[in-house]
Protein backbone atom coordinates (compact mmCIF):
# COMPACT_ATOMS: atom_id res chain seq x y z
CA UNK A 1 0.00 0.00 0.00
CA UNK A 2 1.31 3.45 -0.90
CA UNK A 3 0.83 6.96 0.37
CA UNK A 4 1.68 10.04 -1.69
CA UNK A 5 3.89 12.56 0.06
CA UNK A 6 3.42 16.31 -0.23
CA UNK A 7 5.77 18.45 -2.33
CA UNK A 8 6.61 15.95 -5.08
CA UNK A 9 3.95 14.33 -7.23
CA UNK A 10 6.35 11.69 -8.60
CA UNK A 11 7.61 10.47 -5.23
CA UNK A 12 5.69 8.09 -3.01
CA UNK A 13 6.68 6.36 0.18
CA UNK A 14 5.55 2.87 1.00
CA UNK A 15 3.34 2.16 3.98
CA UNK A 16 3.09 -1.37 5.27
CA UNK A 17 -0.37 -2.60 6.17
CA UNK A 18 1.20 -4.41 9.10
CA UNK A 19 2.39 -1.15 10.67
CA UNK A 20 0.57 0.32 13.65
CA UNK A 21 -2.55 2.23 12.76
CA UNK A 22 -2.89 5.81 13.97
CA UNK A 23 -6.66 5.41 14.38
CA UNK A 24 -6.32 3.97 17.87
CA UNK A 25 -2.69 3.78 18.97
CA UNK A 26 -3.63 2.61 22.46
CA UNK A 27 -4.90 -0.69 21.14
CA UNK A 28 -1.72 -1.20 19.11
CA UNK A 29 -3.71 -2.44 16.14
CA UNK A 30 -2.22 -2.79 12.69
CA UNK A 31 -3.65 -1.23 9.55
CA UNK A 32 -4.51 -4.71 8.32
CA UNK A 33 -6.70 -5.27 11.37
CA UNK A 34 -8.21 -1.79 11.79
CA UNK A 35 -8.55 -1.04 8.09
CA UNK A 36 -7.95 2.26 6.31
CA UNK A 37 -9.59 4.73 3.94
CA UNK A 38 -7.77 5.73 0.76
CA UNK A 39 -8.77 8.81 -1.21
CA UNK A 40 -8.04 8.45 -4.92
CA UNK A 41 -8.18 11.80 -6.74
CA UNK A 42 -8.22 11.76 -10.55
CA UNK A 43 -7.87 15.11 -12.33
CA UNK A 44 -8.14 15.29 -16.12
CA UNK A 45 -7.38 18.18 -18.46
CA UNK A 46 -7.05 18.75 -22.21
CA UNK A 47 -6.45 22.51 -22.31
CA UNK A 48 -2.65 22.41 -22.15
CA UNK A 49 -2.34 21.77 -25.89
CA UNK A 50 -4.42 22.67 -28.96
CA UNK A 51 -5.20 18.99 -29.54
CA UNK A 52 -8.48 18.39 -27.71
CA UNK A 53 -8.14 14.63 -27.96
CA UNK A 54 -4.95 14.75 -25.87
CA UNK A 55 -6.50 14.26 -22.45
CA UNK A 56 -4.05 14.06 -19.55
CA UNK A 57 -4.82 12.47 -16.19
CA UNK A 58 -3.23 13.09 -12.82
CA UNK A 59 -3.90 10.49 -10.14
CA UNK A 60 -3.18 11.09 -6.45
CA UNK A 61 -3.67 8.53 -3.69
CA UNK A 62 -3.80 9.71 -0.09
CA UNK A 63 -4.54 7.76 3.08
CA UNK A 64 -6.84 9.68 5.35
CA UNK A 65 -5.16 10.13 8.75
CA UNK A 66 -6.63 8.32 11.73
CA UNK A 67 -9.04 6.42 9.54
CA UNK A 68 -10.22 2.87 9.89
CA UNK A 69 -12.76 0.82 8.04
CA UNK A 70 -14.79 -2.17 9.03
CA UNK A 71 -17.93 -3.75 7.68
CA UNK A 72 -20.44 -5.57 9.86
CA UNK A 73 -22.99 -7.94 8.40
CA UNK A 74 -25.19 -10.70 9.68
CA UNK A 75 -25.71 -14.19 8.30
CA UNK A 76 -28.22 -16.84 9.23
CA UNK A 77 -27.14 -20.40 9.86
CA UNK A 78 -29.61 -23.14 9.26
CA UNK A 79 -30.58 -25.32 12.16
CA UNK A 80 -29.19 -28.76 12.59
CA UNK A 81 -29.99 -31.63 14.84
CA UNK A 82 -27.52 -30.38 17.44
CA UNK A 83 -27.83 -26.60 17.02
CA UNK A 84 -30.96 -24.58 16.43
CA UNK A 85 -31.24 -21.75 13.88
CA UNK A 86 -28.82 -18.97 14.78
CA UNK A 87 -27.72 -15.55 13.46
CA UNK A 88 -24.02 -14.89 13.17
CA UNK A 89 -22.66 -11.33 13.09
CA UNK A 90 -19.36 -10.94 11.31
CA UNK A 91 -17.03 -7.93 11.31
CA UNK A 92 -14.68 -7.52 8.37
CA UNK A 93 -11.83 -4.99 8.26
CA UNK A 94 -10.32 -3.81 5.02
CA UNK A 95 -9.38 -0.90 2.81
CA UNK A 96 -12.02 1.48 1.46
CA UNK A 97 -11.21 3.27 -1.80
CA UNK A 98 -12.97 6.59 -2.33
CA UNK A 99 -12.54 7.90 -5.88
CA UNK A 100 -13.06 11.59 -6.71
CA UNK A 101 -12.93 12.72 -10.35
CA UNK A 102 -12.39 16.36 -11.19
CA UNK A 103 -11.12 18.28 -14.18
CA UNK A 104 -12.13 20.21 -17.25
CA UNK A 105 -12.49 19.46 -20.95
CA UNK A 106 -12.18 22.28 -23.44
CA UNK A 107 -13.68 22.61 -26.92
CA UNK A 108 -13.61 25.32 -29.57
CA UNK A 109 -16.51 27.79 -29.37
CA UNK A 110 -16.83 30.62 -31.91
CA UNK A 111 -19.20 32.60 -29.69
CA UNK A 112 -16.77 32.50 -26.78
CA UNK A 113 -13.95 33.57 -29.08
CA UNK A 114 -15.94 36.61 -30.27
CA UNK A 115 -16.79 37.51 -26.69
CA UNK A 116 -13.11 37.38 -25.70
CA UNK A 117 -12.05 39.49 -28.70
CA UNK A 118 -14.78 42.06 -28.04
CA UNK A 119 -13.85 42.28 -24.38
CA UNK A 120 -10.18 42.76 -25.22
CA UNK A 121 -10.89 45.51 -27.76
CA UNK A 122 -13.22 47.25 -25.31
CA UNK A 123 -10.56 47.24 -22.59
CA UNK A 124 -7.99 48.62 -25.04
CA UNK A 125 -10.36 51.44 -26.06
CA UNK A 126 -11.17 52.31 -22.45
CA UNK A 127 -7.49 52.35 -21.48
CA UNK A 128 -6.49 54.55 -24.42
CA UNK A 129 -9.39 56.95 -23.75
CA UNK A 130 -8.43 57.14 -20.07
CA UNK A 131 -4.79 57.89 -20.89
CA UNK A 132 -5.84 60.54 -23.41
CA UNK A 133 -8.19 62.21 -20.92
CA UNK A 134 -5.67 62.23 -18.09
CA UNK A 135 -2.79 63.53 -20.22
CA UNK A 136 -4.74 66.27 -22.02
CA UNK A 137 -7.07 67.41 -19.22
CA UNK A 138 -5.73 66.56 -15.77
CA UNK A 139 -1.95 66.73 -16.15
CA UNK A 140 -0.04 69.91 -15.42
CA UNK A 141 1.70 69.93 -18.82
CA UNK A 142 -1.42 69.04 -20.72
CA UNK A 143 -0.71 71.60 -23.48
CA UNK A 144 2.64 70.01 -24.21
CA UNK A 145 1.14 66.52 -24.25
CA UNK A 146 -1.63 67.69 -26.56
CA UNK A 147 0.94 69.07 -29.02
CA UNK A 148 2.89 65.82 -28.87
CA UNK A 149 -0.21 63.78 -29.65
CA UNK A 150 -1.59 65.95 -32.43
CA UNK A 151 1.01 67.45 -34.77
CA UNK A 152 0.05 69.33 -37.91
CA UNK A 153 2.04 68.31 -40.95
CA UNK A 154 2.40 70.11 -44.29
CA UNK A 155 3.28 66.90 -46.10
CA UNK A 156 -0.37 65.88 -46.20
CA UNK A 157 -1.34 68.75 -48.58
CA UNK A 158 -2.69 68.07 -52.03
CA UNK A 159 -0.01 67.97 -54.68
CA UNK A 160 -0.65 69.75 -57.97
CA UNK A 161 -1.19 67.39 -60.87
CA UNK A 162 1.05 67.85 -63.88
CA UNK A 163 -0.78 68.66 -67.14
CA UNK A 164 -1.00 65.78 -69.55
CA UNK A 165 -1.22 67.59 -72.89
CA UNK A 166 -0.12 70.85 -74.39
CA UNK A 167 -3.57 72.45 -74.10
CA UNK A 168 -3.69 71.94 -70.37
CA UNK A 169 -0.18 73.32 -70.05
CA UNK A 170 -1.15 76.50 -71.93
CA UNK A 171 -4.27 76.90 -69.80
CA UNK A 172 -2.26 76.40 -66.67
CA UNK A 173 0.31 78.90 -67.91
CA UNK A 174 -2.41 81.50 -68.55
CA UNK A 175 -3.80 80.99 -65.08
CA UNK A 176 -0.41 81.34 -63.48
CA UNK A 177 0.33 84.69 -65.20
CA UNK A 178 1.00 84.27 -68.97
CA UNK A 179 -0.90 86.99 -70.90
CA UNK A 180 -3.61 85.91 -73.28
CA UNK A 181 -3.77 87.30 -76.90
CA UNK A 182 -6.47 89.82 -75.96
CA UNK A 183 -4.38 91.10 -73.08
CA UNK A 184 -1.36 91.42 -75.40
CA UNK A 185 -3.30 93.58 -77.88
CA UNK A 186 -4.56 95.81 -75.07
CA UNK A 187 -1.02 96.28 -73.85
CA UNK A 188 0.10 97.32 -77.39
CA UNK A 189 -2.70 99.91 -77.66
CA UNK A 190 -1.82 101.37 -74.27
CA UNK A 191 1.83 101.59 -75.24
CA UNK A 192 0.96 103.47 -78.50
CA UNK A 193 -1.19 105.99 -76.63
CA UNK A 194 1.63 106.58 -74.18
CA UNK A 195 3.99 107.32 -77.09
CA UNK A 196 1.55 109.88 -78.61
CA UNK A 197 1.20 111.72 -75.32
CA UNK A 198 4.95 111.77 -74.80
CA UNK A 199 5.80 112.92 -78.38
CA UNK A 200 6.99 116.65 -78.62
CA UNK A 201 4.67 119.20 -80.25
CA UNK A 202 6.20 120.85 -83.47
CA UNK A 203 5.63 124.38 -84.90
CA UNK A 204 3.17 123.15 -87.46
CA UNK A 205 1.01 121.69 -84.74
CA UNK A 206 1.04 124.97 -82.87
Amino acid sequence: MFEATTGASDHCESVSIDSVSDANPAKNQSIRYAGAVLLVSIEYDNTKTFNHSNVQFTMTVTRLPRSQYKLEYQSQRDSTELLPTSIIEDTVHGVLLMVVQTGKLGAFDATQMLVQITAGLTLMYISSATVLFVSTVLMRRRDYYFKCMFVESDSLGLQEEEPNDEGERKAQGNVEGDPSPVESQAQVVHSDEERLHKAPVGPADA
